[in-house]
């Protein structure tokens, strides 16, 4: 496997790119002298400028990708020993960065898309193309309203993935964007710390929807404060998790509305503006999920400190067939044989049957493998007029609700094998609030 070298100073695409002497001056130029599992170290003074497009296709594989390395050139002149992250790659004009096919790890490289008010875009839009940029920037260089970073591939015969580790993504105007139509993961890193702060964050894709999932862990989106949008749900269709991520103080989460039950579904766990640990939502078709702090059941789920229910509020969507579904609530079983999980609820003034709101469980209950079972206790069938479900008597602090209704949802099954259980309780009953305390019972 060989290296290349690249240094725009005194670089020359004519040359060999052997050393630092015979360095290459851009990028496309050193992917193509370079083969599969070769390296190129980037001189970390290079500062690369086209006046044109560039198309950036590495000729790396899945089994052997190609590395571009942004180095300390005054180090070892063969083998460079120190990572930098100071070189820059740059368009001018009207004129986009694209990212086509093959295999390829970038370190310590800023990429900047256009000048002026200029429409230029970053763009990610391959099928067969995996990108993993660590420690680098993307930056839209322009302040044209109509410029974006497009992430992924829409063809619906894709293998491609863009994956961020610790980048910066910037913007040149409050009306730029990013659109997500592929496979895309970002680990740590920033969105809009620096320049613009996009209005409207994240646009979705109309084709190919099942190719989109996005997943965003540990990312600092704190420039998204009042008056800024996250996602915008009324197009395309995504699947988006955030965990662990830091928001903006009175961020709008989404604007518009999921088109059906196969558009966008997010999913955000322990992302919030401060320090608490116990957010979550869920925006679906068919409502949301969110925490709640005031209404919750005496010595139930908390974080340790503060006590806590789930908020399930349907929406004119939710149907027997296609109910509002709470996250998943999880219990060792460390015996066999009948076991009962009970959920606590409690609504205003609404007392759900069992055609409305129940409990489900998945067990492991085949004998000798570990194939699970579900179960639940929702009415029979769609066809079935549902039984009001057992009312409870367990303390609950009701907050602000007028005339509380408290209901437990409980269900018996037979485990055959030790192990997890998994719980969740659904809301088919439209344009309703219920509350659920997310610590189960299992008797």
């Amino acid at each position: 496997m060989a290296n290349i070298f690249l240094r725009s100073s005194d670089g020359s695409d004519a040359d060999s790119g052997a050393d630092w002497a015979n360095a290459k001056a851009t990028l496309t130029g050193a992917f193509a002298a370079m083969a599969a599992g070769d390296t190129c170290y980037v001189s970390d003074n290079h500062a690369e400028t086209t006046a044109g497009a560039i198309t950036l296709t590495s000729p790396g594989t899945a089994a052997s990708p190609c590395r571009v390395l942004c180095v300390d050139d005054a180090g070892d002149p063969v083998n460079p020993t120190t990572l930098a992250t100071t070189a820059t790659i740059s368009s001018t004009g009207a004129n986009a960065i694209n990212y086509g096919p093959g295999i390829a790890y970038v370190y310590g490289i800023t990429f900047q898309a256009g000048s002026a008010g200029n429409a230029a875009n970053l763009v990610f839009n391959t099928q067969t193309g995996c990108w993993i940029m660590d420690t680098c920037g993307l930056k839209l260089n322009n302040t044209n309203t109509g410029s974006g970073m497009q992430f992924g591939s829409s063809s619906a015969s894709t293998s491609s993935l863009l994956r961020l580790l610790n980048c910066t993504l910037v913007y040149g105007s409050t009306s730029q964007f990013t659109r997500w139509q592929g496979p895309f993961e970002m680990f740590g890193g920033s969105v809009a710390l620096t320049g613009s702060v996009p209005t409207t964050w994240m646009l979705g894709q109309a084709a190919n929807p099942t190719l989109d999932h996005v997943r965003l862990v540990g990312v600092d989106l704190s420039a998204f404060g009042s008056g800024k949008t996250l996602f915008n749900v009324g197009t395309g269709c995504t699947r988006v998790d955030l965990e662990n991520c830091k928001l903006g103080a009175s961020v709008t989460l989404t604007t518009g509305t999921p088109t059906s039950q196969g558009g966008w579904r997010i999913r955000l766990d322990n992302c919030d503006s401060s320090s608490t640990n116990y957010k979550m939502t869920r925006h679906f078709y068919e409502g949301d999920v969110t925490q709640d702090i005031s209404i919750f059941r005496t010595g139930g789920a908390s974080d340790g400190t503060t006590p806590l229910s789930w908020k399930m509020v349907s929406s004119a969507n939710s149907k027997f067939y296609a109910p509002l579904t709470s996250p998943t609530m999880i219990a060792w079983l460390d015996t066999t044989g009948s076991k009962t999980v009970t959920v606590e609820v409690i609504t205003d003034n609404v007392t759900l049957t069992d055609a409305e709101a129940w409990v489900e469980v998945e067990y492991l209950g085949t004998s000798g493998f570990p194939l699970s079972v579900l179960t639940s206790d929702r009415a029979t069938n769609v066809l079935t007029t549902g039984t009001n479900q057992t009312t409870s008597t367990v303390g609950w602090t009701t907050g602000a609700l007028g005339t509380p209704v408290k209901q437990k949802l409980s269900i018996n099954f037979t485990t055959q094998l030790k192990g997890l259980v998994r719980v969740r309780v659904l809301l088919a009953k439209a344009s309703t609030t219920m509350y659920v305390d997310p610590l189960i019972t299992v008797s």
